[in-house]
């Protein structure tokens, strides 16, 4: 009876083991676009997994030796039958599941979107305070230990129409840690449509007059940080204090700047069927229009005008800066065009591509080796602009 009890535990376990083993590899060959050879090695494993639990080798210390092997065989197909050998296969695993979550169904991405929710605290050491503008608020990341003399003001992304979320709190306390524990204010400024440009640069300048009057803060000790909309933000925020006549930020992070409203690089055509996160299938485009973010939030206004595509601005006097984007990103053009201006007018700025790499793929964090070298970059800039 003992016997036969075991010999029926043994197939339920069988299938959940492949099961473990080989969903994740075939999601992850979907994900990256692996080469057909690449299924047909996790196919032929699998089926050879299957034939072996059938014969009579399916015995003692045979039975995780196959496991073994077969897992390998699957792992060796999908790394062999990437697609780029210059990005990491966590990489491109990562910009595959940007692509596949994009071109969900609406509602389908809402509930997808939905399981991420979660209740955040800060970390131990630091405290969250909330500090009220006239017509916006910020999340003050504070650490518990003596006050440092530096802050960040980091400005958010989301095509201007999204908040704060969670991923803005965990890197605002990636930033507070890189900078020698500054404290960190999250800008949540109001959401197009409800309230159209310039509410978002206004509400961007109370918070620069916050902290350089009430907070005490002085303008060189303070880096003014953002990426997609956030980084438009930080550069149109330095260019209108600059044209007022106002002292400037320390030093600019801006990562995957949206900073060219009216998508007229060439990324935007040549990057139109390859952006993880905006990109169109190639069945789907015509092969001449432009693809970028939503146009609309101009409302009328010339896409050009520097305070709505900084790409377009003069940068003479900017302190130092650092843009960081993805080579797959069809806003590429925007960063290059932003770098190529800065340095016509002399400025320190520096400009990394990474290869493979998707829009904000720093959200990642630790997650994929890009985005752990591009907060490393971050925090030799961050020292760099701290110990001059």
């Amino acid at each position: 009876m003992t016997e036969k009890l075991n010999h029926a535990r043994v197939p339920r376990r069988f299938y959940i083991l492949t099961l473990l083993i080989f969903v994740p590899i075939f999601y992850c060959l979907l994900a990256i676009r692996a080469h057909w050879y690449g299924w047909a090695i996790a196919v032929v494993a699998f089926a050879g997994l299957v034939a072996i639990r059938r014969s009579r080798f399916w015995r003692g210390w045979h039975a995780p030796l196959c496991f073994t092997l077969a897992f390998l065989a699957a792992y060796a197909g999908l790394s062999l039958s990437r697609p780029r050998w210059d990005v990491s296969l966590p990489g491109q695993i990562g910009g595959g599941t940007v692509w596949l979550f994009t071109h969900l169904p609406a509602e389908e991405k809402v509930t997808a979107g939905m399981m991420g929710l979660s209740v955040w605290r800060p970390p131990e050491g630091y405290r969250m305070e909330t500090v009220r503008l006239p017509a916006s608020t910020m999340e003050a990341l504070m650490s518990e230990g003596e006050k440092s003399d530096w802050a960040v003001l980091q400005l958010h992304g989301g095509a201007f129409v999204s908040g704060v979320n969670d991923l803005y709190r965990m890197m605002a306390v990636r930033y507070s840690s890189l900078a020698g524990g500054a404290c960190v204010y999250t800008l949540n400024y109001r959401l197009w449509p409800q309230y159209p440009y310039p509410s978002q640069q206004n509400d961007a300048m109370d918070a620069w007059v916050y902290l350089t009057g009430t907070a005490g803060y002085a303008a060189d000790h303070i880096f003014v940080v953002g990426d997609s909309a956030g980084g438009n933000l930080a550069l149109s925020l330095t260019l209108r204090l600059r044209d007022e006549g106002r002292e400037l930020p320390a030093g600019i992070v801006a990562m995957s700047p949206w900073a060219d409203l009216s998508n007229s690089g060439p990324s935007h055509l040549y990057n139109a069927t390859k952006d993880p996160s905006f990109g169109v299938e190639p069945d789907q485009w015509d092969g001449s229009t432009p693809v970028g973010v939503d146009t609309t939030y101009p409302d009328g206004l010339n896409a050009k005008t520097p305070y709505l595509s900084p790409s377009f601005g003069d940068y003479a006097g900017f302190p130092p800066m650092l843009l960081q984007a993805g080579d797959l990103e069809v806003l590429l053009s925007d960063s290059q065009m932003v770098y190529d201006n800065a340095i016509a007018y002399g400025v320190d700025c520096t400009l990394t591509v990474y290869p493979g790499m998707f829009h904000v793929f720093q959200g990642s964090l630790d997650l994929l080796p890009e985005s752990r070298a591009a907060w490393e970059e971050v925090g030799a800039f961050l020292a760099r602009v701290m110990g001059e």
